[in-house]
């Protein structure tokens, strides 16, 4: 699964040449981009969340950067049809679980799953190309990652101090 390594999991098929236009703008930044949506109904934002490759805390100034090195980009090559605002974030404490490098940094810390079949919570236990292993007590539950729609860590008293320190349970 290494080609998944820093492409999203879990993506609108239609974003993901923009995606590629983007990705290595962040990276040569010094960035991750670790999701890219148009949220349903909101055609005239496209969000941008992304995280700094060195660990450390993504701040406001990193936003700004990242936007005005995205929107140039953007202008440049005009991949979007009408009038858009752009939005850059950070994926925050309760991040969502996007490429394959999220799901092994975080295994072992509770997540929450929105899939075709409805939502399911549990401790994240492994990722392969079939799908997502999460642990509900001592009972595994499979999620084929065609069915998986998005994924989230849960904030909860485990997960602050991680985030802090920059450590994660695996």
């Amino acid at each position: 699964m290494d080609e998944f390594e820093t492409t999203s999991l879990i993506a609108d098929a239609g974003l993901a040449p923009l995606a590629a236009l983007l990705r290595p703008v962040l990276e040569g930044m010094g960035f991750a981009l670790v999701r890219l949506t148009r949220p349903a109904g909101e055609d005239e934002i496209l969000q941008i969340m992304a995280e700094r490759l060195d660990g450390e805390d993504v701040i406001v100034k990193d936003c700004a950067l990242i936007s005005r090195a995205v929107g140039s980009v953007l202008d440049e090559h005009d991949p979007i049809a009408g009038a858009y605002m752009l939005e850059v974030s950070s994926p925050g404490i309760d991040r969502p679980l996007t490429r394959t490098v999220d799901f092994a940094r975080w295994q072992g810390f509770q997540a929450r799953c929105v899939t075709r079949g409805g939502p399911v919570e549990g401790r994240l236990a492994g990722l392969s190309a079939g799908g997502l292993s999460l642990m509900q007590g001592d009972t595994p539950v499979r999620i084929a990652l065609a069915d998986l729609i998005e994924a989230r860590l849960v904030l909860n008293d485990e997960l602050r101090p991680a985030t802090r320190m920059g450590v994660s349970a695996a």
